[in-house]
């Protein structure tokens, strides 16, 4: 009997010994190669970059200077405060969201959602994270996908807040250069109530007569519910098959006083929603996959993306665009070697009490 014990516990032993240096060597042939949709999220960062750099071109062009504080030199960040200002707004979240591989990891996201080519994408963006709007217009042209997009016209500090080029402007130029596909088909003023209320009114109708003139509909509607039911009468005219918000709007996120803030990335589902529901919730309870770009630190800690770098990596490198693999056949032989060795251990004991 203890010379059963004993050879049962050398192997045993042996089985836990071999378990650990199996995982050593599996660990460490592991090898990184690109992740999937690895060339759809190249060219969503790369449409992003060229974007970024007409934009600024364009702001230099009618007297908007790119100032120091935006270290990269994107041209995509605003002013501190102007007449359009609504919120609060962290330049480090901003700079972080003016990264290329935001594109990629829109791509990223959507690709976990398992989203295809001519799926529809319904977005609603607010004018505070301009860059982000963009890496969602470019993940969809690179994956060749629709897109309904309604925008307001006001940002929080340091985001498309200069009057003279918000971003329903900067949509239109960029469609109009053909960089992008999609232009806008409702614009709102934005603000806490969405209808630009704090905002001057000569101001706000000069912006909103210059959008009117690209022949996009401008919506004033200070009513939460009814402005609420229109941009939902346009995502399901469109039968959208993802929902993605960009920033804070009200009509995404709702007027609920929340006790856990939504989760940014990837939504989980929504149990009940009520009358102060934001789209968010709404597209969330419904079963549509939904998409939420908003706490920078939390989103890029999430998928291993720099928070307010000085200067960015190269397009196509980085986790974002790859994945760790691991040897399968080494994994199922090590496997087998370890179920054999517990099988004998086991047969053995069986054997002795019999």
């Amino acid at each position: 009997m203890k010379k059963i014990l004993h050879n049962k516990r050398v192997i045993l032993f042996i089985a836990v010994l071999y378990s650990i240096v199996s995982l050593l060597i599996i660990v460490k042939t592991k090898s990184v190669v690109k992740g999937s949709l690895y060339k759809e999220k190249v060219e969503a960062a790369n449409i992003m970059r060229n974007s970024m750099g007409v934009i600024k071109n364009r702001k230099l062009e009618i007297g908007l200077s790119i100032d120091s504080i935006d270290i990269n030199s994107t041209g995509m960040i605003g002013e501190q405060y102007s007449p359009i200002t609504t919120t609060l707004g962290s330049i480090e979240a901003k700079r972080t969201s003016s990264n290329p591989d935001m594109a990629a990891l829109v791509v990223h996201m959507l690709g976990q959602l398992n989203i295809q080519k001519g799926d529809m994408v319904g977005a609603n963006f607010s004018g505070s994270f301009p860059s982000l709007n963009i890496a969602v217009l470019a993940a969809c042209d690179a994956m060749d996908l629709d897109i309904v997009y309604i925008c307001s016209i006001g940002s929080s500090n340091y985001g498309a807040n200069q009057i003279e080029f918000t971003f329903p402007d900067m949509a239109n130029y960029l469609v109009g250069k053909g960089i992008l596909s999609t232009n806008v088909t409702l614009v709102t003023p934005g603000g806490e109530d969405d209808s630009g209320s704090f905002m001057d009114r000569q101001i706000l109708n000069n912006i909103t007569d210059r959008i009117k003139g690209y022949n996009i509909e401008v919506l004033r509607e200070p009513d939460f519910n009814k402005n609420i039911e229109k941009r939902i009468e346009i995502y399901d005219e469109n039968d959208i098959d993802v929902f993605i918000s960009v920033g804070g709007n009200i009509t995404s996120m709702g007027i609920d006083d929340y006790s856990e803030p939504i989760k940014e990335g990837i939504v989980d589902t929504v149990d009940k929603v009520s009358e102060k529901s934001g789209l968010i919730e709404i597209y969330s309870h419904r079963g549509v996959p939904t998409i939420n770009l908003l706490n920078m630190k939390g989103l890029t800690k999430k998928y291993g993306l720099p928070y307010d770098p000085i200067g960015f990596g190269q397009i196509g490198e980085g986790p974002i665009y790859h994945e760790v693999e691991y040897n399968k056949g080494l994994i199922i032989f090590s496997i087998g070697i370890i179920f054999i060795l517990l099988i004998y251990v086991k047969r053995r004991t069986d054997a002795y009490e019999e």
